[in-house]
C-alpha cells in the first residue's frame, strides 16, 4: 500500500514531502497501523481497461472535433465566393436543416427559381422534426431576401459548389460521428462514481469530466465510502473537492465533513 494513503493532512506539507522523499519506516508503519486500526482500508478496484477504453473514446472526440473545426473554416472560406450571404438565414449555419438544404440549393439562382412556397415545403421537408409553419415561413423569407441580396448573381468558378457539397457532405458525416461518440463516452463515465462527482466543480461538464477520469486514471478514482470523505482523496490528488486548492496551501485549516 502507498503511505501516502494513510497521510494525515493536518501534519502539514512537510510531512507530505517526508513521505514521498525520505525513507521513513517508523511514521509509514505508525500510519498504515493506525488505517488498520480504524478500519479504514478500502479494497483497490484496478479498471485499467474500463479507462482504456473511456481514454481512447475521449482522445478521439478530440481529434474529430479538431477536423470539424478545420472543415467548418473551409466551408467558411468556399460558401463566401458562392453564398456569402447565406449566413444569417438560419440560426444556426451547421444545423442540418441548414446544410441539407444548401447541399440541395447551393447558389442563389436556385432559390430564386423557387417560390417562397416552394421553399418553405423544402425546408419543412429537410427538418427532423415537426417545425411551427411561422418558423418555416420566416426562415423562407429570409432565405428569398439572401438570394437576392448576394453579390454574386453567378456562380465564377463551378469547381466551387463541387467542393461545397463535398464539405457539407463532411460536416454531416462529422456530425453523426461524434454524435456517437458523445452517448458512448456518456454511457461508461456514468458507470464511474466519480463522473457526478466531477461535474459537482462550476464549469465542468460531461465531455470534461469525462476526459479528466480518462486521463488522470486510477489516480482520482474513489471507492463509495470514500467518496464523502475528502480528507481521505486529498492526499492522492492534492486537490481539495470542496476549494479546489493544493492541501498544502489548507496545512492550517481543518475539513468540514
Amino acid at each position: 500500500m502507498n503511505p501516502v494513503i494513510g497521510l494525515d493532512v493536518s501534519k502539514g506539507e512537510s510531512h507530505a514531502q517526508a513521505l514521498r522523499k525520505v525513507k521513513t519506516d517508523a511514521a509509514d508503519a505508525y500510519q498504515l497501523g493506525e488505517l488498520f486500526y480504524k478500519e479504514e482500508l478500502e479494497p483497490y478496484k484496478k479498471r485499467g481497461q474500463y479507462l482504456m477504453n473511456l481514454r481512447y473514446l475521449t482522445r478521439q472526440h478530440e481529434s474529430l472535433t479538431s477536423m470539424y473545426v478545420q472543415t467548418k473554416f473551409q466551408f467558411q472560406a468556399v460558401l463566401d465566393q458562392v453564398f456569402p450571404e447565406y449566413h444569417g438565414v438560419f440560426g444556426d449555419l451547421y444545423s442540418k436543416v441548414s446544410l441539407r438544404f444548401l447541399a440541395l440549393y447551393p447558389t442563389p439562382q436556385a432559390v430564386l427559381a423557387m417560390s417562397e412556397k416552394e421553399v418553405m415545403a423544402n425546408i419543412q421537408r429537410l427538418a427532423e422534426h415537426v417545425n411551427p409553419s411561422c418558423w418555416s415561413l420566416e426562415s423562407a423569407q429570409k432565405l428569398m431576401v439572401a438570394a437576392e441580396r448576394n453579390p454574386f448573381k453567378e456562380t465564377a468558378f463551378p469547381s466551387h459548389l463541387i467542393s461545397l457539397e463535398l464539405i457539407i457532405n463532411l460536416l454531416l458525416q462529422y456530425q453523426e460521428h461524434l454524435a456517437k461518440l458523445d452517448k458512448s463516452i456518456e454511457a461508461l463515465a456514468e458507470e464511474l462514481i466519480e463522473f457526478d462527482l466531477i461535474q459537482s466543480i462550476p464549469g465542468i461538464g460531461t465531455k470534461v469530466a469525462a476526459t479528466i477520469l480518462a486521463e488522470i486514471g486510477e489516480t482520482l478514482l474513489l471507492t463509495k465510502n470514500t467518496r464523502h470523505q475528502p480528507s481521505k482523496n486529498v492526499p492522492k490528488s492534492q486537490v481539495s473537492p470542496f476549494n479546489f486548492e493544493r492541501f498544502s496551501h489548507l496545512s492550517q485549516r481543518s475539513f468540514s465533513l
